[in-house]
Parts: structure tokens; C-alpha cells; sequence
């Protein structure tokens, strides 16, 4: 059994925390007896690949996101997913709510990431966009994993957030309810 780090690794057998040089030794010693060997000579730091789709409303759905609000508000969601380290795949929506899928950090929670996103895209509305005008996100969200198959046909989905709702081609599980 190991534990390893970039300065070296720490032996459970011998209880002993070796150089990087003579851990190398150590695991060819133990290599047999390891199954985890490959895994923890090749895993340096965390990996995750997570995709999420993610839906929240404005308050009461009413359409607050207008047109001259909408690149500004995409923009902090963009700069506030990467703050946290998370990778904007598409965002999009209409007048009353937004679309987000993103591929997920190891350093965040779901709940933080709306929190945080909410958050800051409604104080830059209501302090520097439209200071003293009403805008407010509902309390709640929708959050949904992706898998790594589905990413271009959920991006284009968000993408086309309008034509969706203008046609009424929606996926209704993927939207918010408002019934």
C-alpha cells in the first residue's frame, strides 16, 4: 500500500516516507503485491470529467433578461464558471431563464456553483448594469449530468435556447416547469 505525492510517497507497509528516487525502489519491491501500482505511478493530481447541464429562472419567471442585458449576463456567468474552474461548453436562454453545461471542477459543490453564479451575475445587474432596477434568479435550479456523447447535442440545445422555445421544439425535461 502507498500514498503518493510529487516529493515522494509514504510506504504503509514499512511505514516509512520515501524520496521520490527511493520510492520508485520501493514500489518495484511491492510492484507484485500492489494492485493499485499503475494507478498511483500514473494519477498525479485529481481527474474528473463531469459534464452538467444546469436551469434556473428568473424570480416569478418574469423576463428580465433582455436583449441589452444578455451578453453582459453570459459574459460573468462565463467569468464566474471560470473563477471556480469550471469550463463553460454553452450558455443560453430566453427572457425568463438560462441554460448552462459546463464540465465540472473537482473543487466545487453543484449547490456552490449556482450559488456563486447567481450570486454574482445578479449583483452585476443590480449594481452596474441597471443599478436600481428590479432582477432577481428564482431560489431553485435544475442540474443534470452529461455524458461525454451527449455534450454537442445539449450545447446545441442551449445554444438555440430561442428558436427552441419559438418553435416549441423543447426537451421538457430539461426545462423549468412552470406549472
Amino acid at each position: 500500500m502507498f500514498n503518493l505525492t510529487r516529493e515522494g510517497g509514504f510506504c504503509l507497509c514499512s511505514r516509512e516516507f520515501y524520496s521520490p528516487k527511493q520510492f520508485k525502489i520501493c514500489l518495484s519491491i511491492h510492484k507484485a503485491d500492489d494492485l493499485n501500482y499503475a494507478f498511483l505511478t500514473q494519477m498525479r493530481s485529481n481527474f474528473t470529467q463531469l459534464y452538467l447541464h444546469c436551469v434556473w429562472a428568473t424570480w416569478d419567471r418574469l423576463p428580465l433578461i433582455t436583449p441589452d442585458i444578455q451578453k453582459q449576463l453570459y459574459s460573468a456567468i462565463i467569468g464566474e464558471c471560470n473563477q471556480l474552474g469550471c469550463t463553460v461548453i454553452a450558455v443560453g436562454g430566453v427572457e425568463d431563464h438560462i441554460h448552462l453545461l459546463t464540465g465540472f471542477s473537482t473543487t466545487v459543490t453543484v449547490s456552490n456553483l449556482i450559488k456563486q453564479i447567481k450570486g454574482s451575475s445578479s449583483h452585476l445587474i443590480t449594481h452596474e448594469i441597471k443599478p436600481g432596477e428590479f432582477f432577481k434568479w428564482q431560489g431553485s435550479y435544475g442540474a443534470f449530468t452529461v455524458s461525454h456523447d451527449a455534450i454537442d447535442k445539449v450545447a446545441d440545445y442551449i445554444r438555440n435556447q430561442r428558436i427552441h422555445h419559438h418553435q416549441k421544439s423543447l426537451i421538457s425535461t430539461w426545462e423549468i416547469n412552470t406549472d
